[in-house]
C-alpha cells in the first residue's frame, strides 16, 4: 500500500457562507475552488517548522497559536503571488493543515492560521509568509485598543439611577474692612469659598445698603441648613458726650428674606459699661451654630443697648466703632439635589464590545457571525449591580455616549474582580470567568498522563512577580475653585484612588499596574454631576471619562419624566446601611452617603488574592506593605470598615501574603516545569478542547501536576513536543520538595 502523506496543506478563505480553496489548475491559472483542494507542493521544511500554543497573561484565558514562517514553492508560491499582487497585504488566506492519524486512518486538524502578507518576501523561486492567528483571536489582537462609542442617552438598554449624591462640606469666608468707622452694619468683604456649596447664596455686606447686599448669607436650598459661624473680631467703640450708659452688642440677625429680623444671636453682649465719652476695645472669638430655614437670611450687625432701657439703643450718631479686624467663616454641609442619571450595565458594554470586535471585516480574515457571547459571570456575580456612565451621561446631557476600549474594560474587571477572558476556538465562544476557571482543579480528560519525560528542568516563574504594586482606580484632583487652586475640603478622604504596595522581593525590579482606567471615585463623579449638570455648552475634560457605579439590582422603583411624561424605572445607588456594631465605615466624612465601597483598592487586592498568593506562594510569611495612597485626609487616616466589631478591610494596612486566600486555594505555585515528550497524535485537538485543566507528568517515578503555559512541536509522525507547565498548588498534589535530591 502506498505511504500516506503525513500532512495535507490547504490555502483557503471564507466568504461568509462557504470555504473556497485557492487552487492552480493544469494550465497554471488561478481559481477559487469550493472543493477542498490541497496544494501540490508542501511548504519547504515542513518537517522542521515549528507550531505552538502559548498562554497569555494579558487576558489569562487566551492561548495564542504560532508557526515559524513558511517557504512556499511551485503552486503554493504562485497562489501567494496572485493574492499579494491582486489583493495586497490584506488578502484573505488561511493555512489549514491536517495530520494523518494511523489509529483512525483519517486526517485530523493539526493547525490553522492566517497568512500575514504584510511580512511576505517574494524571492525568485519561493515566497516566505509568516503565519498569524485567525478568526476572533486575530480580531481581538487588532482591535483590543480601538475606542468604540456606544449611546447612553436613547439606548434601549439604558438603566436609570436615582443619584442622590454625597453629603459635602462647604465654607465661606468674609473679612471686615480695616479702619472702617461704622454703625449698625459693618462692611463684610467676600474672600473665598472652600468645599462645595450647593445650598447657600452669599453676598458682600455693605454698610447702609438695603436689599440683598444688606445680608451676607441666604438659604434658598429648599430645606433648613445648620450653619456653623465662627467670628474673630477686634474693634474699638467710643461713646459720645452725654450719652446714656450702654452695653456693646455684636449679633447675627435671622430674618425671612424681604421681612424684618425675627431672631437675634449674640456674638458679643458686653458686661463692660459704656459711660459718656468712653472708649473700649473688644476682641475675641465666637463660634455657634444657627439653623437657617429655607427662605431665610443672616445679617451681621452692631448696636449699643441702653442699660435699663428696655431694649432701647443709642442712636448711631452718638457713638463710633472702628474696625481693627473682623474675620467671619460660615461652615455647613449640604447635598446636591437628586437627579436621575442614565447608565449602562457593564454586562451590556461587554456584549457591545465583543460584537464590534467580532464584526465581519474583509480585512481581518474569517468573520465570526456565529460567535457566542457567554455572560454567566455577570448573570451570577453582582447581578445587575455594575453600571457605567460617562461624564456627559452623569450630567444628564442629551446624546451622551460611552467611549471605551476592550483593553480598558478588561483592565477594570481584572483590577476589581480578578477575572480572565476566555476564547474557546472549538465552540467559538467568548466568556468572562474567574481565574479559577483557567486554572482548574480537575485533571485534563483529553490529555493522558505523561510518563515519558526527558530533558526535564524546573525554573522560577517570575513573569508575574513584582516589587511594587499600583492598584486602584486612579488619583484625580478635585479642583472646584478654579485657577489652579485645589479643593481643600471635599475629596481628601476619597478612598477609590491609586494605592502603592511593596513586596519583599529585591531581585525583581518590576511595577505591576492594576490601576483601572475606568473611574470609581465617588467625589469625582459627584463633582461632575454638580458642576456641569444641565450645561450643554461648557466643556469638561471629564466628559468622556468612564465612571463605574455599584447599584442595587432592583429597578422596580419608578418616576415620571417631567419632559415626556413617561414612567421610568430606576435603580438606587448601593449603600450598605451603617449599623453600629454590625457594619461601620471609619475615617471618611459621611459614611452614610458614601458609595462604591465595593471598588476600594484593598478589596480589589484581596479579590485578586488567589492569584497574587500564587505568584508569591514561596514567600507566604512575607507581607505586601502599604506604601502610599493618592489621597490623604487630615491626619493621614485611611478608610477602614468593621463587621461585627472587627476590622475587615483597612485601606492603609499591610497584608500578609498567607492571608490573601485560604491555604490550598492559591491558583498555582510559582515554578515552571519544562520537558520534552512524545507528541500525541491529535495534539491540536487535545489542547484546544481543554487547555485549562492540569496534566499529570511522571518524573523520576514521582507524579507532578501542571497547567500548560506553552507547547511547541515539529511535524513528524511521532515527533517530540516541548512543554512548559506551571506547577499546581499543593492541594492538587504537587510537592516541590520532591525535587530536592
Amino acid at each position: 500500500m502506498a505511504q500516506r502523506n503525513p500532512y495535507k496543506h490547504y490555502l483557503r478563505y471564507f466568504d461568509g457562507t462557504d470555504w473556497y480553496y485557492h487552487t492552480i489548475d493544469n494550465t497554471g491559472a488561478y481559481f477559487a475552488n469550493v472543493t477542498p483542494t490541497e496544494i501540490q507542493r508542501a511548504p519547504e521544511g515542513w518537517q522542521e517548522y515549528e507550531i505552538g500554543w502559548e498562554r497569555g497573561f494579558t487576558y489569562y484565558g487566551m492561548f495564542t497559536t504560532y508557526a515559524t514562517p513558511l517557504k512556499f514553492h511551485k503552486d503554493g508560491a504562485k497562489i501567494l503571488r496572485y493574492l499579494l499582487y491582486n489583493q495586497g497585504i490584506e488578502a484573505k488566506c488561511e493555512l489549514y493543515v491536517e495530520k494523518f492519524n494511523p489509529d483512525t486512518y483519517a486526517y485530523d486538524l493539526f493547525f490553522r492560521g492566517d497568512l500575514d502578507f504584510s511580512q511576505a518576501q517574494d524571492e525568485f523561486d519561493y515566497v516566505v509568509v509568516p503565519v498569524m492567528e485567525n478568526g476572533f483571536a486575530a480580531k481581538l489582537k487588532a482591535r483590543e485598543h480601538t475606542p468604540y462609542e456606544f449611546a447612553i442617552d436613547g439606548n434601549p438598554d439604558v438603566q436609570y439611577v436615582y443619584d442622590d449624591g454625597l453629603l459635602l462640606q462647604a465654607k465661606i469666608n468674609w473679612e471686615g474692612v480695616a479702619g472702617q468707622n461704622f454703625d449698625f452694619f459693618p462692611d463684610l468683604t467676600y474672600i473665598d469659598s472652600e468645599g462645595t456649596n450647593v445650598s447657600i447664596k452669599f453676598y458682600e455686606q455693605n454698610y447702609g445698603s438695603g436689599g440683598p447686599n444688606s445680608t451676607f448669607l441666604q438659604n434658598t436650598s429648599g430645606s433648613s441648613v445648620d450653619i456653623e459661624l465662627k467670628c474673630d473680631f477686634n474693634f474699638l467703640v467710643t461713646t459720645g458726650i452725654g450719652t446714656a450708659d450702654a452695653n456693646a452688642q455684636l449679633l447675627y440677625g435671622l430674618y425671612p428674606i424681604g421681612s424684618p429680623i425675627s431672631s437675634y444671636y449674640y456674638i458679643l453682649n458686653s458686661s463692660f459699661t459704656h459711660h459718656a465719652n468712653v472708649s473700649h476695645i473688644y476682641a475675641g472669638t465666637d463660634t455657634q451654630t444657627i439653623t437657617v430655614p429655607d427662605g431665610y437670611g443672616l445679617v451681621f450687625l452692631f448696636r449699643m443697648e441702653i442699660i435699663g432701657g428696655g431694649g432701647l439703643v443709642i442712636p448711631s450718631g452718638d457713638y463710633s466703632t472702628n474696625v481693627y479686624g473682623i474675620d467671619l467663616a460660615a461652615s455647613f454641609t449640604n447635598r446636591f439635589a437628586a437627579t436621575y442619571t442614565p447608565h449602562l450595565y457593564v454586562k451590556d458594554v461587554f456584549i457591545y464590545l465583543i460584537k464590534q470586535i467580532s464584526a465581519p471585516d474583509v480585512h481581518l480574515g474569517v468573520p465570526d457571525p456565529d460567535l457566542t457571547i457567554n455572560t454567566t459571570w455577570f448573570d451570577t456575580v453582582y447581578t445587575n449591580q455594575l453600571a457605567v456612565s460617562s461624564g456627559d451621561g452623569i450630567k444628564g446631557l442629551s446624546g451622551s455616549k460611552l467611549r471605551t476600549t476592550f483593553a480598558d474594560f478588561f483592565k477594570f474587571m481584572n483590577t476589581e474582580f480578578g477575572v480572565a477572558f476566555v476564547y474557546d476556538k472549538v465552540s467559538n465562544t467568548v466568556d468572562l470567568v474567574f481565574k479559577t476557571d483557567v486554572f482548574k482543579t480537575s485533571v485534563s480528560p483529553y490529555y493522558p498522563k505523561i510518563s515519558s519525560v526527558v530533558n526535564f528542568k524546573a525554573t522560577p516563574f517570575t513573569q508575574e512577580s513584582w516589587s511594587t504594586l499600583n492598584i486602584g482606580s486612579g488619583t484625580y484632583s478635585y479642583d472646584q475653585k478654579g485657577d489652579g487652586i485645589l479643593e481643600i475640603t471635599n475629596g481628601k478622604d476619597e478612598f477609590n484612588n491609586t494605592q502603592t504596595y511593596l513586596s519583599s522581593l529585591v531581585r525583581i525590579q518590576k511595577t505591576a499596574d492594576y490601576v483601572s482606567p475606568w473611574r470609581c471615585d465617588m467625589y469625582g463623579r459627584e463633582f461632575e454631576r454638580i458642576n456641569y449638570s444641565g450645561k450643554t455648552i461648557s466643556d469638561s475634560q471629564n466628559d468622556n471619562d468612564v465612571f463605574a457605579l455599584h447599584i442595587n439590582d432592583d429597578n422596580s422603583n419608578t418616576y415620571t419624566d417631567p419632559v415626556t411624561g413617561n414612567t421610568i424605572n430606576y435603580h438606587l445607588i448601593h449603600r450598605d446601611p451603617i449599623v453600629p456594631g454590625v457594619w461601620e465605615i471609619f475615617n471618611i466624612f459621611s459614611p452614610d452617603t458614601a458609595y462604591n465601597i465595593l471598588f476600594s483598592p484593598k478589596r480589589s487586592l484581596v479579590r485578586n488574592g488567589d492569584y497574587f498568593r500564587a505568584c508569591f506562594k514561596l514567600n507566604d510569611n512575607d507581607y505586601f506593605n502599604f506604601q502610599l495612597s493618592g489621597k490623604n485626609n487630615v491626619g493621614n487616616l485611611k478608610m477602614y470598615t468593621e463587621t461585627l466589631g472587627f476590622i475587615d478591610y483597612n485601606e492603609g494596612e499591610a497584608i500578609q501574603i498567607a492571608q490573601l486566600c485560604p491555604d490550598g486555594a492559591e491558583l498555582f505555585q510559582p515554578v515552571i516545569f519544562e520537558f520534552e515528550t512524545n507528541e500525541q497524535i491529535n495534539l491540536y485537538n487535545l489542547i484546544e478542547s481543554d487547555p485549562y485543566s492540569f496534566i499529570e507528568i511522571v518524573y523520576l517515578g514521582v507524579s507532578y501536576y501542571g497547567y500548560i503555559l506553552s507547547v511547541s512541536t515539529r511535524p513528524a509522525m511521532r515527533g517530540n513536543a516541548k512543554f512548559k507547565m506551571l506547577a499546581t498548588n499543593t492541594s492538587i498534589g504537587t510537592d516541590l520538595t520532591n525535587l530536592i535530591r
